[in-house]
């Protein structure tokens, strides 16, 4: 009996990206994701574009299995680093979120990397 290994390792970046990116929207319909992937350094990246399109998540490619469980967790800590709910986006929560002195919107800084 052999066993099949899961992994991304074979598979172009553009095509992870793609898929990465399907999986936040079906999960968290109507907010704006933006994925990198860093194939040499062997990460994801994960960007709530209205929120911050600088602070997000890094995810190993690794890490990720068929199921994409930690594909999901990723978009919902971003979510909730800027204080915003697990779902469907809400105009409304993304108008009344809390700004810093700057006027850009608040968020956990711990929670999140800066990818630029």
């Amino acid at each position: 009996m052999s066993v099949m290994t899961y992994t991304w390792n074979n598979v172009p970046g553009h095509v992870l990206a793609k898929n990465v990116c399907d999986t936040l929207r079906k999960h968290y319909p109507g907010h704006w994701w933006k994925v990198n992937v860093e194939e040499k350094q062997g990460v994801v990246y994960i960007f709530h574009m209205i929120l911050s399109p600088i602070y997000g998540y890094v995810v190993h490619i690794k890490d990720i299995g068929p199921d994409h469980k930690v594909i999901v967790r990723a978009g919902g800590h971003v979510l909730e680093a800027f204080g915003m709910s697990r779902g469907k986006a809400s105009r409304e929560a993304v108008r009344n979120m809390p700004r810093d002195f700057t006027g850009r919107r608040a968020f956990d800084k711990g929670a999140l990397v800066n990818g630029s």
